[in-house]
């Protein structure tokens, strides 16, 4: 299952990426690539994908239930809400 997730946030505004993820899993496997993006309907989890011959992008890693889809999008936005968070609080409070 997944053990650490850790989200680098990116600062380029104008950019529908918002950050990137990995995860960490217990049996000791990294999953890069991971991105947080700002969607239609609000933020949403990207899988790492690849350019196929025929020109679309298919994941390269993804959960096989919605359950597991769910845990992942929880934890990973979870943690990039966290992350900005921190990150506004350092910016009015520069000194603490």
């Amino acid at each position: 299952m997944i053990k650490k997730v850790n989200v680098k946030l990116l600062r380029d505004p104008g950019n529908r990426v918002l950050a990137t993820a990995e995860l960490i899993l217990d049996d000791g496997l990294v999953i890069h690539d991971l991105k947080v993006i700002e969607g239609r309907n609000g933020l949403f989890v990207a899988m790492p994908s690849r350019l196929g011959n025929d020109g679309e992008f298919r994941d390269v890693v993804h959960p096989t239930t919605r359950a597991l889809r769910k845990k992942l999008d929880d934890m990973v936005l979870g943690e990039y809400r966290r992350m900005n968070r921190e990150m506004r609080i350092r910016a009015l409070h520069p000194e603490a």
